[in-house]
């Protein structure tokens, strides 16, 4: 699949967002190593870099963009071209049933929708629907409400999606019957663009096929 870029609209960008559980706390170690803990769940990273320590701390306060920390664009699946930022990567995956990605939408009324693990530890990755098919949501995945908000989970999904803004509520709603992005789009009245970047995260995540 083609990566997924960062989508300029007239007034708007979409942007990829990384944090952590909000139950995750982070520890350092005085042998270098970092330990994350969520209840009697614990991972360890062995040593890792500043890059990583830097972004495990920032991440803990909620969504944020890595490309600012990283200064080239990075993305959920992204294995990182060499160094400190491949480190990060992989270490990133080695977490991800810590780690939730987050579509942003840069204006004042906050991310589109979330995705987090719900099953193992499986890596998370958007996929850009097929360019003139035709998309559903998955069978077997139910709407549930967590904290006041729409998730979608799946009994054949690692991941579970909430969704955080009516856009993306709306989007998924016209999905119980086969549309492409374009038709998608115009019935809740968004860009295709944008469109595409929630689809990409509703495919990555299996509750949308």
């Amino acid at each position: 699949m083609p990566d997924i870029t960062e989508t300029r609209t007239s007034d708007a960008l979409t942007l990829h967002l990384w944090s952590l559980l909000d139950e995750v706390v982070v520890e350092s170690r005085a042998d270098g190593s970092v330990v994350l803990r969520r209840g009697a769940e614990v991972r360890s990273l062995a040593r890792p870099g500043l890059l990583v320590r830097n972004a495990l701390e920032r991440m803990t306060l909620g969504p944020v963009r890595l490309d600012n920390l990283t200064g080239v664009p990075v993305r959920p699946g992204d294995s990182g071209v060499c160094g400190e930022v491949a480190e990060l990567m992989w270490s990133l995956r080695c977490i991800a049933e810590l780690v939730v990605h987050t579509l942003g939408y840069d204006d004042p009324r906050g991310p589109l929708l979330s995705v987090y693990c719900s099953a193992g530890s499986a890596a998370f990755r958007p996929a850009r629907p097929p360019g003139e098919g035709q998309m559903r949501l998955a069978p077997g995945v139910v709407c549930l409400r967590e904290h006041g908000e729409p998730v979608l989970a799946s009994p054949r999904s690692a991941h579970r999606v909430r969704l955080h803004r009516p856009e993306a509520t709306a989007l998924v709603a016209t999905l119980h019957r086969p549309l492409d992005a374009g038709e998608a789009a115009a019935a809740v009245s968004l860009r295709r663009d944008v469109t595409e970047e929630i689809l990409a995260y509703l495919v990555g995540a299996d509750v949308v096929c």
